[in-house]
Parts: C-alpha cells; structure tokens; sequence
C-alpha cells in the first residue's frame, strides 16, 4: 500500500490513478475480508474482540451489517472485556446509519445562532456532510460540493454541512466557510453528539438522504453522487 501510496502521488495521469485506485481496493477488500474470517474463527476469545474493535475507526463500505452480525454472536464475557466495552454505541451508530434506516433528527445552530432541523429538510433530496476547518481532505472537495449543489439545487437538492470543529473552533469554522464559499446550509456540532449519534469518526463522512428522510448512500464520491442525484431528481 506504501509504494501505490507514492505512485498515487506522484502521477497526474487519470488512467494511472483509476489503476492505482482499482489495486488499492482490491487489496483493501482482501484485507477486510481476512480479518472477517479471522475474527469469526475466534469470536470467544480475546484476539477477535481486539480486531474488531480496531476496525471501527474505518468500516468500508458494504460491511456494516456483517460487523454488526458478528458482535452478535460474542458471548457476553468478551462484549464486556475492555475491548468488548464501548463497541455498543459505536454499533448502535452503524445500525442507525444503514441504507433504509430514517436519519436520526437532529437541531444545531448556524453561524448566526438560528436554529436549523433536520426534519426542516423533508421533501428535499439532501446530503449530509460531516466536516471541520482542520480537516484537508474535506476542505479539498468544497469546491467539488459547491460544483453539485449549484447543478442539482433548483430540482430539489440540499446540502446540510455540520462542523465538528470543537468549542473553541467557531472563529476556525465560520472563516472556512467563507474561504471554502459554503452557500448553503451549515451547523456546528461542538460537542460531536450528532457526530457520534452518526458514527462519524472518520471525515469527510457523508450521506445520501431521499426526501423521507430515509438514508440512500453513505460516503459517495462525487461521481457517485452525481448519478444517483440524475437517478432520482
């Protein structure tokens, strides 16, 4: 992963870089996979349970259910190790976040104290998108958010951008917003409750809500997101 990592870097060649990207996955896949056999292979005891808990951080895609399966079968004395402890939450935030699940409601201040809902929301096709000022890999694809808003706004779409910059980031958080030209609407999340009710602990972390509320998509690329908002608006 090291040396694609640096090939990644270092070539500006689109052809190359859906390569790279397309190994990587692969890779990535394997890796998962291994550790799903690993750890089911040793669900009562505590190699499986310490795996487990370390791969929360950055589920990929397509295993959230599987993971959320395989705690299920750990007897109660390894859910309550120290590793064991904790994971509750975490998989209560996974479960919440499947597609087809109604997004949790939420209700967090903009930068000029108004309150805004989620539930407000309903009847818009909208993205939620968990970002913060010192996150780079979010603040890179701003313009590529202000790029879809502008195109698919007026049939329906909505951007709801929640920072996770902490108590004393406002001042951080409300520049980036200027700096990055966020037009449409964002909160702040200080205390990182909607972060954590969402499982965001990795960002960007977004999702794709259809106009019930109900989750689409989570963490699309921008290509993605682009053919699915073409699918349904």
């Amino acid at each position: 992963m090291a040396e694609l990592s640096e090939k990644f870097q270092s070539t500006q060649d689109e052809d190359e870089i859906k390569k790279i990207n397309a190994k990587a996955e692969k890779i990535e896949v394997a890796f998962y996979d291994f550790s799903f056999s690993f750890i089911e292979k040793h669900l009562n005891d505590m190699a499986g349970v310490f795996i487990l808990a370390n791969m929360f951080g950055q589920i990929p895609p397509g295993y959230e259910v599987k993971i959320v399966r395989i705690y299920e079968k750990m007897p109660a004395d390894v859910k309550q190790s120290p590793f064991g402890q904790g994971m509750d939450t975490r998989l209560k935030s996974i479960s919440a976040t499947l597609n087809g699940k109604e997004a949790i409601d939420f209700t967090l201040k903009n930068n000029k104290d108004e309150e805004k809902t989620l539930r407000s929301f309903r009847g818009k096709v909208v993205l939620l998108d968990f970002w913060a000022s010192w996150c780079g890999p979010c603040r890179q694809q701003a313009p590529d958010n202000a790029n879809v808003y502008a195109e698919y706004h007026d049939k329906g779409f909505e951007i709801l951008s929640i920072s996770l910059d902490r108590p004393n980031g406002r001042d951080a958080w409300m520049n980036a917003e200027t700096e990055d030209k966020i037009t449409w609407t964002s909160v702040w999340d200080p205390d990182g409750t909607v972060a954590e009710q969402y499982g965001a602990v990795a960002i960007p972390f977004t999702l794709l809500l259809d106009r019930e509320g109900k989750i689409l998509a989570k963490n699309l690329s921008h290509e993605e997101l682009r053919k699915k908002l073409d699918e349904i608006l």
